[in-house]
């Protein structure tokens, strides 16, 4: 990374950037294409075969299984939500856009592109993350 920031500039390294990141989108959706394919393209069944695989039952899809309902658990359930957005928030992949753009305009542009990345993979990694779960029960549901 420190050649190619040396030898290209701020312009050489978000180039650099974009590349990985229509790589890792492109990735990605194969990906969650193919997960959802397995399932006849509906995520309800997805849903369900994890909530078979997961040995929690029905309460696979309720809140707080994970984190518990306790008040020191809510809080750290607010915690880690402060995490998650204020880190995608400050990744330096983000905020490195900021150096690259020549004016006000092209900021707004090149974070809106950002933002929409990123929650572009979020969504698919919520799918591909689904499919994991529902992957142990898939091959004899489909087998």
């Amino acid at each position: 990374m420190i050649i190619y920031a040396a030898l290209g500039g701020m312009r050489g390294t978000a180039l650099v950037q974009m590349v990985k990141i229509v790589f890792l989108l492109a990735t990605s959706a194969v990906v969650a294409a193919l997960v959802l394919n397995r399932f006849d393209r509906s995520p309800g069944d997805v849903l369900r075969a994890a909530q078979q695989g997961s040995g929690a039952g029905p309460a696979f899809l309720q809140q707080d299984l994970q984190l518990g309902t306790s008040a020191g658990e809510r809080l750290d359930f607010i915690g880690f939500q402060i995490t998650v957005v204020l880190g995608v928030a400050c990744l330096p992949h983000i905020t490195m856009r900021l150096y690259s753009a020549q004016d006000v305009p092209a900021v707004r542009r090149s974070m809106s592109w950002a933002v929409g990345t990123v929650t572009t993979f979020c969504l698919l990694v919520i799918i591909m993350g689904t499919g994991a779960g529902a992957g142990g029960i898939a091959v004899h549901h489909r087998g």
